[in-house]
């Protein structure tokens, strides 16, 4: 979580295999995957295959924690996956 606390654009992860990538682009395909396949389970549970991202509410939460900063790299990430109405939402405690 302290890393995420001072997260921005120049940051980049390393994966197991030792190659880099820009942490930027690892949240928005992990966004991307969730958002994806949520809507995935949805149209097949429900059989309703209309059924779309302008359907939902989306709300992305982040720790109040963080600097805003961090927030606003949430904030890109999910707006490059073309979440456009994804809200971004402070949590200020984990349950």
């Amino acid at each position: 979580v302290f890393v995420l606390i001072e997260l921005e654009h120049k940051h980049t992860v390393e994966a197991g295999n030792g190659k880099h990538m820009r942490a930027l682009d690892v949240f928005k395909y992990s966004i991307k995957y969730l958002y994806t396949r949520a809507l995935e389970v949805i149209k097949e549970r429900t059989g309703d295959e209309d059924f779309g991202g302008n359907d939902v509410q989306w709300v992305l939460t982040v720790p109040a924690i963080w600097k805003p900063a961090a927030k606003q790299f949430m904030r890109e990430a999910a707006y490059q996956v073309s979440c456009h109405d994804i809200h971004i939402s402070n949590i200020n405690k984990f349950v």
